[in-house]
């Protein structure tokens, strides 16, 4: 497994999938509001090939954590949508180096459903009769 993408996971679901999923390339767990900085100790720990990673909107890992990704040898791509402002975003390049590369990837792997005004549209697409 090369990539991986989930939804509603917490620290001990992310400590299982990093310890199961070591050759991990890609993961994607932006929108976990359960996660917390034990996670990316997980990821430290057990992902050495990680080449990207997504904790968008993961507002339970203090801003300062991502820095020890810093760590990941192959660890190319680093997205933190939603987290920290740009000056954060500065001190946190200024940190990673040159070699990792923050918030590139504007389009999430993860599909977030649009509401109709009376929410009986999901895309655009009608979800009621």
């Amino acid at each position: 497994m090369h990539r991986f993408i989930i939804l509603r996971i917490n620290d001990f679901g992310v400590e299982n999938l990093t310890r199961r999923a070591v050759r991990l390339r890609v993961l994607d767990l932006s929108d976990s509001s359960l996660i917390t900085d034990k996670s990316v100790t997980s990821v430290l720990r057990n992902c050495l090939h990680l080449e990207h990673i997504a904790f968008s909107r993961c507002y339970a890992i203090a801003p300062i954590t991502y820095a020890s990704l810093k760590q990941l040898r192959h660890l190319n791509s680093l997205d933190i949508f939603g987290v920290v402002d740009q000056r954060g975003l500065e001190k946190l390049n200024s940190l990673l180096g040159s070699s990792i590369s923050l918030n590139q990837q504007r389009f999430s792997y993860v599909a977030r459903p649009t509401y109709g005004v009376r929410r009986t549209a999901i895309w655009g697409l009608r979800t009621r009769p």
